[in-house]
Parts: structure tokens; C-alpha cells; sequence
């Protein structure tokens, strides 16, 4: 890249000025010198970027250099193009015409100068660089370097000259014209040195990192060049040997130098240095010539082999190693037995090394000890002899882990004291390992003094893989025929299970075949079900039936937790330390305990669990055959579980197909119901089944089909709510229950009932009844079958609505017919007493339990129901049978205006006992009540004698729908009737009332003469008030006698009393017509002796002469008015009965 930027600087430059020299006038010219000058300040910085890159000086080429450089190139070039405010960089611009061509007489500035300056010494530095390299370059580089230098200097001394103004060709710039020069220099270096192609800094980089040692000598055996390698070889630094006679440098090296001093080309072993420090070097010496193929020098170059003349020498040692190794492990390989192996393992091992005994201790991890298990010329009691770790020489190899000799065992102070006397005196003992892993130690032993050397545990640590490889190999060979026997039991195990499609019966031959696997006390095949691990198999136990079904929550505090959540096999060395749960009935006999998870692909669906009743009696051996059997158990058991499904998917199918095809065959409940419980029995086996539907009037649950139980079920009906088919029914949730016993819901149908499943009838939102099945195991029923059951009380809940709709059209069908009939029976007359005779014998008659019946109508005078029809009862019971409202199940239904079935009479708090034998015989009742436009107006009572429980609520509705008919009928004629007497009670109101009007014709004839001689005896009695009164008025009465004045007031008063009496007549009368009267036994001598008083005056007016009875008659009257009769017959017969009037009174 900088040799490009210094190209395009000087293409620039060049080509400015070309156009400076081809313009016409001064601006135009200034302006292509002021571009001239973009090449002209970049091209010393270019220069010296490409020496430094060329050079190998990369790294002085930072970021931060790179700034400082091109300050002033840019400053310059800022004042370049602002000369004309400042004069900086030129101060005067002129153009000179005495040339052939037009050029610039320039005058310089202060900018000018310090550009100039700068750009020199850039220059002269990249110059010295180069001329550096050169100086340490070989002939190659140097033809580069000199086309460099003539192709860098050639411009700037023709620059030079034209600032000087030492130019021949005044004010004529020669650096454009010296760049020819240039670039011929350069093409030069490009094809004769391969310019840019190969560059020093390659030198460096190769022979500099070289790891071999390079020498230039020249002709005359001077070193001219040497790399940092060969600066290490010789021990001497560059600066002292460039340009020395090599057998100066050499001299420690006399017969080097005797050998290869006049020696053009060789190779050879050398070595150098003495003790550790000597060194192998493979010398070549290759000669250096010029161009023209005259010697220039040699090329030394020395290659450091010692490390590989160390190998080849430890390659010929194994080799010899490894040839008497090979003895040993022929005859090892032969061994096949373990015991005769380790024999001749010991033996080989004492023959390699001359020793009198061996012994080989095997390493126990359980315990981190050493066992003696096999000696050699020792004694054989010794055999089980433990080292603990750091005990004795073995136990400090186990500590250790590297060999270790001992020349006197029995002054050691590391020894150990069951060895106290044996009489061995020198021993060596080296660690016996197999891949990364302690297998035992190897002992020898000698008893006469001897030192085990180096090279002695050297041969015994080659010996030692050779005997570990073999026990290994022995090892893995008896590992695999008990795998073999292992894998053979296995095969025969899972064939055995797989021989079975049926869950529980593969569950048990899974525990069978897991005894010969692992010998067991007890074990349990538990599934992951909803959170909970279940016992579903069990062998071994006590009670196996106290065991099956039991939950363990997961997570929870049970190690079966442990083997589901880590997915790894879980042993328990003492399970009741860990789980106290384990120290109760059924799992107190098990004192260790070993569970293996089932795994399907990476889904645990439950565990393994073996039982033993010895502390810590399994070891990783177990898990390592459990495992592969659990492998297999956990497949076995899935298939298993996939066949269930299948299974349970034909046997949904099929229940399925025959409730569809019993609903398509049949619209009979019963016959759809009876399919149905068949079709179950035959798939799940239940014991016991039961269909129950809600009655909707009741609000109770009837069991509407069942089969199975034992003299059919004892509760018939059950309330919403309770028991398990209530609960069902009551929150619409179905229920699993595999004891029954633990359930606080269940209430005892069969009392050997111990498993339940119960699911609701549901249509939409609304539950119908229920499907119930009951089993006398336990846990009988699964999730799978309560899915099965789900499913199919589904479909049964829609047929069922389905038929009782059916039965419901056809029931509505036949009792309106009915209700036709008996419309037309009981309105064919309006006679009432026909009418209820029609209506209990119609009722009685369509109804077909009813053998008797009664019609109450309600007495409204009595205020007490009364019997009005009846069918089927003596007089005496309908005398007897006469109920006040409210009063037995005849009031209570005329009471509450509801319609009652009484399925036993006897027993209902309802029934009012009557002491008639007829009435005794009665079991069960049906009564509705008569009721018109809201208003009872009686009851309808149907009775049956012979069995209880005789009327369902079909009955009761029929009977409800007559009763509203019959009720209105009735009405209808009793209006009739009433009617007819209203008619009557009319024709008899009219007669009465023309008799009346008659009568009152003549009571106005009366009253109008009554009331003219009223007027008449008030008009004399007053004519005589006023006349006497105007006479006092006149006369002044003190002139009067006392017998006037007492006549005139005589007078007045006697006529005034005469007028009042009359007056109140009149009032009498008139209250006679508005008044009422209490009618009350009357003193007839009382009143006759006041009319007297009242006509004193008239009586002696006309000298009457009145003659009384001595006794009156009892009589019934109004008092006042018959006193005024007496008043006015007196009055009457006095003014009539001549003179004077005799009048004679009597009864």
C-alpha cells in the first residue's frame, strides 16, 4: 500500500505539472502547481513508509506516527491552496518568457522552506535505512536495494538543483523529468532482483527463528553471518565474531577445524560440550557461489540431534527390555485361572530379578486396604494378611503410588509389624495399575543382602503392565463367562416376561425371573402414576395384599424418590437408620434395600425395588445385573401398557358399537341399559353394576338397571349427595376408588365391596343419574378403565335422554288420548252428583294400581272436607272420612296444593288414623288435589291395598293432569246447579218484589191521607196556639183573672203537647224506614198506660172511658213503635167512638 500511495504522489506531481507547462496563461498555471503539491508533500511520507515496511520496521508504523507525519504535509497543503491571503509559501509569482516554454518565476516563502526541510529529511531517513539494510544484506537483496536508492535519489537531486537555482534550465523544475529515471531503476530491481518479491526482512524472518545453526563464512574462512542459534552452539554473541577467522572462533574445536577447514561440502555427527551439557549435532557444510560461478564461501549449518540419538539409544534399550519381556508374557498369556496366573506372575517377576520370594497384595476400594492374596517361597499362612494404607512397604506404595525399595526391612523404621520375624532382609515394591486404576502391589523380597537398583524398578514397572494387562485380561475373561451366564439368565428372564401380554401377568413373572437374576427376601414393581409411585407387583412380602396399591408421593421422604428424580440406581445399606417408615409393617422385615429406576425412552415410568433382610447386602454388582433386567422390565411393561391401550381401545370400540347399536335396534330403556351393563361385564368384569337416573320430582337418585348384587341392591333410591353415586351425581366429577374402606363418601351397598368406579350421566351441563361398578378387590379398576367408562357414560348419558324422551313422547301420547277420553266421559253431563260418580270411577279406572278411591270436596259451611264420591268404601267410612284442612295426607294435599304418593300409608306421619277395618287394609296411596283458577276446591284419593310402593310418578302425573280436568268439570257443574238456583231464588224475587211494589202503592195511598190528616190535627191545634197567643199579646194579662190566664195557658200548653206528640209520630215513622230493629219481648201494660199518658188531655177533652185487661200476652216487638200504635188506635178511637167514646182494650 505505501508503494502505491507513493506512485499515485508521483503520478500526481508529474502530470501537474505537465499541465503547468502546457497552460497559457498565470492562473491557470498556479493552479495546476497548487495541485502539483498533493503529490509533492505525500511523496517523502510514502518514501518513508515503504523503507520501513520494506525494511521489516512495520511496528514504527502506528497510528499515532502516522499523524505526526502528515502534519506538516497538511498544513503545507492548507497554505498551498490559501497562498494568495498570505504568501507563505510563495511570496512573489511571476512567469518567465524567455524559455521555449512558459514557466513560473517563483519567488519562496517561510512555508515553503520548512516543507522543504521536512520532506529532505524524510528523505535522507529512509535513505540511511536502506543503506543499513544493504550493508547487512547478502548479494540477492542487494541489487534491490541499490535499484532503491537510484530510483529515490534521481528526483530529489534533480529537485535540489532546481531550488538551489544551480539548474541549467532557469526556473525549469527537473523532478518530474528525473522520475524517468526512476522508474527505469525500479523496473531494473522488479526484473532483474525480483523487487518486492523477495525482500531482506524474509532473511530474517526464516534464518533468524531458525532452531538450526547457520554460518556464512567467505572465501577466506571468515565468519560474514550467523543466526541467534548458531550464536547459542559456539557460545559466542555476533558483534564478537563477525568478520573473525572461524579456527580463531573455533579454537576450543582443534580437530573440527583440522578436519573440515578446507572442506567445501560435508555432513557429519559432531559433538560438542562435555557432561549434560554435550550436545549431538548433524553438520552440513554446503559451498556459496556468485553469479558468475565463482566460490564466494561456505554455508554452515548444524542441526541439534541429540534428543533423537537419545531415543534411538532408549528405542534399543526397550527393544533389549522388551525381548526378555516377551518371555515372561508368553508365558503369562498361557495362564488362564486366576490363582495359577498370579503364580506365575510372582515367579517370572523373582527370575527377572534373582529374588528369593514375591508375595502379590490386591487393593480393596471399599476399604482402601491391601489384602495378601498370593506368596511365593513365603509362608502360605500369611496369606490374608491386611495392610492399611501407609502401613509397612506396600502400604506406602498404596500411599505413594510409586515404587519403593527397601535394603533392610527389619531396621526400617516404616515396617510393619506382622512382619516381624519372617527373615527377608532386602525388598522392592511397585504398584500393579491398570488404566488409571490401583489393581494390588507386587512384593519381592530377598534374604541375603542386596541393594534393588534403579534399573531393577525400572524393569519392573515395564513387568508390571505385562502382569496388569494379563490379570486384567483374566479378569475381563472370567467377567465375561459370568456375563455370558449373566446374559443368558437375562435372555431366558425376559423371554419368560415377554411370553405375556397381560400386565399383571407379566408384573408377575417379572418378579419371578428378577429372583434368578439377583436372589431376593421380597420386591415390588412400582409405576409412576399422577405424581405417586404404586405398588402394582409384589413378591416376597408377608401380606403381598397389604402391599399392592400402596402410594409413595414424588417427591416425598421415601428413597424411592431418590431413584425417580436421579434417575440412577439407589442402594440403602440400613433403609430403617435412613426411612423409619421401613420399620413398620408391611416393610419391617427389609433391612437393605436396592431401587432401579425403569427408563422408556428417557421417561422413568416407575422403579424396581429389591429387598433383603441383611444389613448392606448390596454392592455395585447388583446394580450392575439389575440394571439390564430393569432395562428390559421397563420395555416388557411398556408394551405391556401399550396393549392395555389397544386392548382398551377395542374394548372402548366395542362398547361403544354396542350401546350405538342398541340405541339404532332399540328405543327401550330397559333393553338399551340391559346391552349395556352386559357389554361392561364382559370387558371389565366388575361384580357389581348399577345404573341409577335422578327423578326430577323426588330430586333422588333411582337405580333404574343393575346386576350383580346379591339379592338385588338394598337402596333402591338414594338422596344427591349421598354416598359415592350421589357425590358423583351431586358435583359431576367421576370417582376412582381403589379401597373403599379409606373413602369417608362410600356407603356400604355390598358390604364385600372394596373397589369402586363411578362416573356421571351428564347431558351438556346437566348430570342425569350415574353408571356405578363395584368389585370385591381392590384396586380392580384403573385410570384406563375409568377413561373406558368416561367414554362410554358419555354416549349412554345422550341414548338414555334419548329414550326416556321416547318413553316421555309416548307416555304424553297415551295420556292425552286418556285425557281425551276422560274429557269427553266427564263433561258429557252437568250433573254434579254425575259428575264426581264419573270422575272416581274414571280415575280408578285409568290408573292401573288403584283398587279404591274417595272424592273430598270442601264443605264451606263446615269448613272440613267431605267425601262426595267414593269407589270401593262402606257408608260408615265416608261418614267417617271428614278432614279439616291441613288434617292427614287428604288435608296436607288440600293444604299445600301438591300431589302426594304415599308408598306406605301405615308408616307416613301424614295419614290421620281412622278406627275402620276397610281403612287398616290400606298399603298405598295417591292423592292429588281439585284445583280451579288457582283455588282448591277438593282431592282426588287412590288407594291400593295389596302391595306398598304401588304408584310411580308417571302415575301421579296422569293422575295431577285428570285431577285438573275433573277439578274443572266439577266446577262446571256446580256453577251449573248454582245457576239453576239462582234462576229459581230470581222467578221468586220478581214475585216478591211485584208484591212488594203492590204494597207500596198502597202505603203511599196511606201515607198521603196520613199525611193529610196529619195536617189537618196540626192545623187546629195551632190556629188555637196562635189565637191564645195574640190574645195574651193584645190584652195585658195583669187585667186577666188567674182562672183566664191560667185557661189561655191551659190551652196553649194542651195543643202544643198535641202537636209535639203528632211530631213524633212523624219522626217514628221515618225512622221506621231506615232504622233496624232488635226485636225483644214487650210490657204491653207499660206501653199502653204511656199512650194513655201521651193523650191525657184528648181523653179528658172527650170524657173517654178507656177499659184495660187485667193481663197482657207474651209478645216479640219494637218497643217505641208499638207504643205509637197503641198511641194511634187510642187517638183514632177516641175521636171515632161517639160521645162520650167508650173505649175497651184486649188480646
Amino acid at each position: 500500500m505505501p508503494l502505491a500511495l507513493l506512485m499515485l504522489a508521483v503520478a500526481v506531481w508529474s502530470l501537474g505539472y505537465a499541465l503547468e507547462l502546457g497552460s497559457a496563461d498565470l492562473p491557470t498555471q498556479v493552479f495546476w502547481a497548487k495541485v502539483e503539491y498533493l503529490g509533492i508533500v505525500s511523496g517523502p511520507v510514502m518514501w518513508l513508509a515503504f523503507v520501513l515496511q520494506y525494511s521489516g520496521r512495520e511496528k514504527w508504523l502506528t497510528r499515532r506516527n502516522r499523524v505526526l507525519l502528515a502534519i506538516i504535509p497538511l498544513v503545507t497543503l492548507l497554505l498551498v491552496w490559501t497562498n494568495d491571503t498570505h504568501g507563505l509559501i510563495w511570496s512573489n509569482i511571476g512567469q518567465d518568457t524567455s524559455s521555449p516554454f512558459l514557466v513560473l518565476d517563483l519567488t519562496y516563502g517561510a512555508g515553503f522552506w520548512i516543507n522543504w526541510v521536512y520532506s529532505y529529511l524524510l528523505l535522507l531517513l529512509g535513505t540511511l535505512l536502506l543503506i543499513q539494510t544493504l550493508l547487512r544484506s547478502l548479494y540477492l537483496y542487494r541489487g534491490q536495494l541499490i535499484a532503491l536508492l537510484i530510483g529515490a535519489l534521481a528526483p530529489w537531486i534533480g529537485n535540489a538543483l532546481y531550488v538551489s537555482g544551480l539548474n541549467p534550465f532557469p526556473h525549469l523544475d527537473l523532478t518530474p523529468f528525473a522520475f524517468t529515471l526512476s522508474g527505469l531503476a525500479v523496473a531494473w530491481g522488479l526484473f532483474r532482483y525480483r523487487l518486492l518479491d523477495i525482500v531482506p526482512v524474509a532473511r530474517d524472518a526464516v534464518v533468524e527463528g531458525m532452531s538450526d545453526g547457520v554460518i556464512v563464512l567467505d572465501a577466506q574462512n571468515r565468519i560474514v553471518d550467523l543466526n541467534p542459534a548458531a550464536q547459542r552452539i559456539i557460545g559466542r554473541p555476533r558483534a564478537g565474531v563477525i568478520g573473525q577467522p572461524a579456527p580463531q572462533v573455533l579454537s576450543d574445536q582443534p580437530d573440527l577445524i583440522e578436519r573440515y577447514l578446507d572442506v567445501a561440502e560435508a555432513q557429519a555427527e559432531i559433538v560438542l560440550g562435555e557432561g549434560e551439557a554435550q550436545r549431538v549435532y548433524d553438520l552440513r557444510i554446503s559451498p556459496l557461489h556468485s553469479q558468475r560461478g565463482r566460490p564466494t564461501g561456505r554455508l554452515v549449518v548444524l542441526r541439534d540431534i541429540t534428543e533423537r540419538k537419545q531415543a534411538e539409544k532408549e528405542i534399543r534399550w526397550r527393544a533389549e527390555m522388551m525381548a526378555a519381556l516377551h518371555e515372561t508374557a508368553l508365558d503369562l498369556v498361557a495362564q488362564r485361572a486366576l490363582p495359577d496366573l498370579l503364580q506365575a506372575i510372582v515367579a517370572r517377576a523373582t527370575g527377572l530379578l534373582k529374588a528369593k520370594q514375591g508375595a502379590i497384595y490386591f487393593y480393596r476400594p471399599a476399604t482402601d486396604d491391601l489384602e495378601l492374596t498370593l506368596t511365593y517361597n513365603l509362608d502360605p499362612d500369611l496369606i490374608g494378611v491386611v495392610l492399611k494404607r501407609g502401613e509397612g512397604l506396600s502400604g506406602k506404595v498404596l500411599e505413594t503410588g510409586r515404587p519403593m525399595a527397601v535394603d533392610d526391612y527389619s531396621h526400617w523404621e516404616g515396617r510393619s509389624a506382622q512382619y516381624e520375624g519372617i527373615g527377608f532382609t532386602a525388598c522392592v515394591a511397585v504398584p500393579i495399575s491398570w488404566g488409571g486404576h490401583l489393581l494390588g502391589v507386587l512384593n519381592l523380597l530377598d534374604d541375603a543382602p542386596r541393594t534393588f537398583s534403579s534399573a531393577d524398578i525400572t524393569l519392573l514397572e515395564h513387568f508390571t503392565p505385562l502382569a496388569a494387562a494379563a490379570l486384567e485380561q483374566t479378569r475381563l475373561l472370567e467377567e465375561e463367562r459370568a456375563r455370558r451366564r449373566e446374559a443368558e439368565t437375562l435372555r431366558e428372564a425376559t423371554a419368560a416376561v415377554t411370553e405375556t401380554l397381560s400386565l399383571n401377568e407379566r408384573l408377575k413373572r417379572i418378579l419371578e425371573q428378577l429372583d434368578r437374576v439377583v436372589p431376593y427376601d421380597s420386591a415390588s414393581v412400582q409405576l409412576l402414576r399422577d405424581g405417586y409411585l404404586e405398588i402394582v407387583g409384589g413378591r416376597g412380602f408377608p401380606e403381598p395384599e397389604a402391599v399392592i396399591g400402596l402410594r409413595f408421593p414424588v417427591p416425598g421422604d421415601n428413597p424411592n424418590t431418590m431413584v425417580v428424580l436421579e434417575r440412577r440406581p439407589v442402594i440403602l445399606a440400613d433403609v430403617q437408620a435412613s426411612h423409619p417408615p421401613f420399620r413398620e409393617p408391611p416393610h419391617s422385615h427389609i433391612r437393605s434395600w436396592l431401587g432401579v429406576p425403569l427408563i422408556v425412552q428417557d421417561r422413568v415410568i416407575g422403579i424396581l425395588a429389591v429387598d433383603s433382610v441383611e444389613l448392606d447386602h448390596f454392592d455395585e454388582g447388583h446394580i450392575r445385573l439389575v440394571t439390564p433386567f430393569a432395562n428390559q422390565v421397563a420395555m416388557a411393561i411398556e408394551n405391556a401398557r401399550l396393549y392395555e391401550e389397544a386392548r382398551q381401545r377395542a374394548a372402548e370400540l366395542r362398547i361403544l358399537y354396542e350401546v350405538a347399536a342398541a340405541a339404532m335396534t332399540s328405543v327401550h330403556l330397559d333393553e338399551i341399559l340391559s346391552r349395556t351393563m352386559l357389554a361392561l361385564q364382559e370387558t371389565l368384569r366388575p361384580d357389581d353394576i348399577a345404573i341409577l337416573l335422578v327423578e326430577p320430582e323426588t330430586n333422588e337418585l333411582v337405580i333404574r338397571a343393575s346386576t350383580g348384587f346379591p339379592g338385588g341392591p338394598k337402596l333402591v333410591r338414594r338422596f344427591i349427595g349421598v354416598g359415592i353415586p350421589g357425590w358423583v351425581v351431586q358435583t359431576g366429577q367421576p370417582v376412582l376408588l381403589a379401597d373403599v374402606r379409606e373413602d369417608k363418601r362410600y356407603h356400604a351397598c355390598d358390604p364385600d365391596t372394596r373397589s369402586e368406579l363411578c362416573v356421571p350421566l351428564q347431558v351438556g351441563e346437566r348430570v342425569i343419574g350415574a353408571l356405578n361398578l363395584e368389585s370385591r378387590r381392590l384396586a380392580a379398576f384403573s385410570e384406563e378403565d375409568l377413561h373406558l367408562v368416561s367414554i362410554l357414560a358419555g354416549n349412554l348419558a345422550a341414548v338414555i335422554e334419548n329414550a326416556r324422551l321416547y318413553e316421555e313422547s309416548q307416555r304424553r301420547l297415551r295420556e292425552m288420548n286418556s285425557l281425551l277420553r276422560i274429557s269427553r266421559d266427564v263433561t258429557a253431563t252437568l250433573e254434579l252428583n254425575e259428575v264426581l260418580r264419573r270422575v272416581i270411577e274414571i280415575a280408578i279406572a285409568t290408573i292401573g294400581p288403584a283398587e279404591k278411591g274417595t272424592l273430598h270436596l270442601l264443605d264451606e259451611g263446615q269448613k272440613e272436607l267431605t267425601v262426595r264420591a267414593s269407589v270401593g268404601f262402606s257408608p260408615a267410612t265416608v261418614a267417617a272420612a271428614r278432614f279439616k284442612p291441613g288434617e292427614g295426607y287428604t288435608g296436607w294435599v288440600f293444604a299445600h296444593q301438591q300431589p302426594l304418593i304415599i308408598g306406605n300409608v301405615k308408616a307416613d306421619p301424614r295419614t290421620k288414623p281412622i278406627d275402620l277395618p276397610e281403612v287398616h287394609e290400606e298399603k298405598s296411596a295417591l292423592c292429588v288435589p281439585l284445583i280451579v283458577r288457582g283455588r282448591a276446591i277438593g282431592t282426588l284419593t287412590l288407594d291400593n291395598v295389596t302391595r306398598y310402593d304401588a304408584f310411580t310418578s308417571d302415575h301421579l302425573d296422569l293422575l295431577t293432569i285428570f285431577a285438573n280436568q275433573a277439578a274443572v268439570a266439577i266446577e262446571n257443574a256446580r256453577l251449573y246447579k248454582q245457576a239453576q238456583q239462582e234462576i229459581a231464588e230470581r222467578r221468586r224475587a220478581e214475585e216478591v218484589l211485584r208484591q212488594y211494589t203492590a204494597e207500596l202503592e198502597a202505603r203511599n195511598e196511606e201515607l198521603d191521607a196520613f199525611a193529610h190528616t196529619v195536617a189537618h190535627d196540626l192545623k187546629n191545634p195551632v190556629a188555637l196556639v196562635i189565637g191564645f197567643a195574640e190574645a195574651l199579646e193584645r190584652e195585658d194579662y195583669t187585667t186577666l183573672s188567674d182562672d183566664e190566664l191560667r185557661h189561655y195557658l191551659h190551652t196553649i200548653a194542651h195543643n202544643v203537647r198535641k202537636m209535639s206528640s203528632i211530631i213524633e209520630g212523624l219522626l217514628l215513622l221515618a225512622e221506621a224506614r231506615t232504622a233496624e230493629v232488635t226485636m225483644e219481648p214487650l210490657d204491653t201494660a207499660r206501653l199502653v198506660v204511656e199512650a194513655q199518658r201521651r193523650l191525657a188531655d184528648m181523653i179528658e177533652e172527650y170524657k173517654a172511658e178507656i177499659v184495660l185487661p187485667e193481663t197482657w200476652p207474651m209478645a216479640l216487638g219494637y218497643g217505641p213503635w208499638v207504643e205509637e200504635v197503641w198511641v194511634n188506635y187510642l187517638s183514632n178511637a177516641i175521636k171515632y167512638g161517639g160521645r162520650p167514646p167508650r173505649v175497651e182494650l184486649g188480646a
